[in-house]
């Protein structure tokens, strides 16, 4: 028999995962792939992030309790959220910095073209490429220590007299601009045809090394480079070739070209001097905060309408999770379908679907009636009473511990396909779709009582991601997570509320959440950062994933020596 007082709520927890599952879980890939941030500005942004989710929590929580205004606050957090996820689309990208030292390079003059030219090992190949952005124009400047002879031989051909020229040795700057939509990907090493050179003040137009085109090419076949119709001649001295370095203001091409994303993205003190950073984290901040509310009043709510009836909130919540493992498989294809290369996604449809949905769920949270005049106030004396009980003090560890875990699978679990994606096959054209179907399947949860057992499941988990080679082999890894998250969330949130004194059930869920996400993550995006940075992907997930079995086991014993010590009464529901 249907529950139509339910019903609304459960339509709510349906649009509301189902207006983030689009947008959250693909953001950290948004930042690094298009707002081009690096590893360590994700970890510090999503560490930021849930610590003021925290904050918004604890504060709307407790005064949606103390001026019984839980409805108001949930629907003006549903607003928020709409007007905000959107306009992060109209972020602007971090700037590159221009690093004094550049990347290594061949300056080859010794054919009928004059080249520089940048080799790639087997096992660079098909992860630097990929990285590649091929629908822009890119200026660089090289860098050549040429010897007396070679600049003899420049000048004579290049028929120029320069106070260069009669120097032993010189320093040989230029620059250069190369369109890389003009890239073949058939060998192991790259071709810049040159189009104009520079001393200084002092331009040359036609010489040795100069071409009527600019092109960035792969391959060494001279059939692919004559049919763009490059000027034969005039041409160097067989002998020149020169080891030079070039620094570009495309981020992607000096990341294919070997430089490492810490080194052409800039660090921390000029990170903070930027107004692309900035921008970002107000409005992802503002957009976090108003989720984090959203979800607190939404389960403060839910309880309300249940009642005595605490064991049927899961079934609300079954809803959010069908929701979110739908849309996030929908929105990867729709972002694989919508975009024309390969190397550079179309995300605007997960800002188009996250404002659509908002627009629905507030709809439907209009009709959700609850009511607020429970007279019962808030006791802050019997939320300090509750922080004594051992039990308790190890369930909020917990979910402190867990929200480390789950920060870092949820900043980088992403990236980490990608990168295993890019190792196994560059050409692969599922990127996104992969992704999504990898955390959609995650949003389907079993039942387990045990804290113990949901983080023994978590950390073979983490361990077996980091051994995946084929990226499919995601896919039924994914399952476990509905195991543990899952039923982790249930927990939580179903324990908050019996714990709760009356009058205090928003503040209470408040803590548990914010403990959760406000500490617990934030911790798990800072240290992910860090140790993606140093150690990588498989490492770090390898690292967390022993973490948690070695937890698992001190919960175990710690409920041995507290039901030894203090054994739990029967009429105590304190219970973990």
């Amino acid at each position: 028999m249907i529950n139509y007082k339910l019903l609304p709520m459960k339509l709510h927890y349906t649009f509301m995962y189902g207006a983030s599952s689009p947008l959250l879980p693909y953001l950290p890939v948004y930042m690094h792939e298009k707002l081009d941030m690096s590893y360590n500005v994700v970890g510090l942004i999503f560490a930021l992030l849930p610590i003021l989710g925290f904050v918004a929590k604890m504060a709307s929580g407790a005064m949606a309790d103390y001026f019984k205004a839980h409805r108001m606050i949930f629907l003006l957090s549903i607003i928020v959220y709409a007007i905000s996820s959107v306009s992060i689309k109209f972020s602007p990208a971090m700037p590159m910095r221009q690093n004094a030292i550049g990347t290594q390079i061949l300056f080859d003059c010794s054919s009928s073209h004059s080249y520089l030219r940048h080799f790639f090992s087997h096992k660079e190949k098909c992860f630097k490429l990929t990285k590649l952005k091929t629908n822009v124009i890119a200026s660089c400047e090289v860098t050549c220590q040429l010897d007396f002879i070679t600049v003899k031989e420049y000048c004579r051909l290049s028929n120029v007299s320069l106070p260069k020229c009669a120097e032993s040795d010189s320093n040989f700057t230029f620059f250069v601009q190369t369109n890389l939509s003009h890239l073949i990907n058939n060998s192991y090493e790259l071709f810049f045809p040159l189009s104009s050179i520079s001393f200084g003040e002092k331009e040359v137009r036609f010489c040795c090394f100069i071409c009527s085109l600019i092109y960035f090419l792969i391959g060494r076949e001279e059939g692919h480079l004559l049919k763009l119709n490059l000027a034969s001649k005039p041409f160097c001295n067989p002998s020149v070739k020169e080891n030079c370095t070039v620094n570009c203001d495309i981020k992607s091409m000096m990341d294919t070209l070997g430089k490492a994303d810490e080194s052409s993205s800039i660090n921390y003190s000029e990170m903070l001097r930027t107004n692309s950073f900035w921008i970002f984290l107000l409005l992802s901040s503002i957009m976090w905060s108003a989720f984090s509310i959203n979800v607190v009043m939404s389960d403060t709510i839910c309880f309300k309408l249940l009642g005595a009836k605490i064991e049927n909130f899961g079934k609300q919540r079954l809803f959010g999770s069908i929701a979110s493992g739908t849309l996030i498989i929908s929105t990867g294809f729709l972002v694989d379908i919508t975009s024309n290369d390969l190397n550079d996604k179309n995300y605007t449809a997960i800002f188009v679907l996250a404002i659509c949905i908002s627009s629905v769920d507030f709809v439907v949270a209009l009709w959700l009636q609850v009511s607020d005049d429970d007279n019962s106030k808030l006791n802050f004396g019997s939320i300090k009473k509750l922080c004594s009980n051992a039990r308790i003090v190890m369930f909020v560890l917990c979910c402190y511990l867990f929200g480390t875990a789950t920060g870092i699978m949820w900043t980088y679990q992403l990236i980490m396909v990608e990168e295993t994606i890019n190792a196994w096959d560059c050409n692969f054209e599922y990127l996104v779709l992969l992704q999504g179907l990898i955390l959609g399947m995650s949003s389907f949860a079993g039942h387990v009582n045990s804290m113990s057992v949901i983080f023994f499941v978590f950390g073979i988990r983490l361990i077996l991601l980091s051994l995946v080679v084929n990226p499919w082999l995601f896919l039924p890894l994914e399952l476990p997570n509905g195991f543990s998250f899952g039923i982790f969330y249930s927990a939580m949130t179903s324990y908050a509320s019996i714990v709760a004194p009356s009058g205090g059930e928003a503040t209470v869920q408040g803590i548990f959440g914010a403990t959760f996400e406000g500490i617990g993550v934030a911790s798990g995006s800072f240290i992910g950062g860090v140790l993606f940075t140093n150690v990588g992907g498989r490492l770090t997930f390898r690292y967390i994933g022993i973490f948690c079995l070695l937890f698992a086991v001190a919960h175990v014993i710690f409920h041995i020596v507290m039901n030894k010590v203090k054994p739990l009464q029967l009429t105590e529901y304190l219970t973990v």
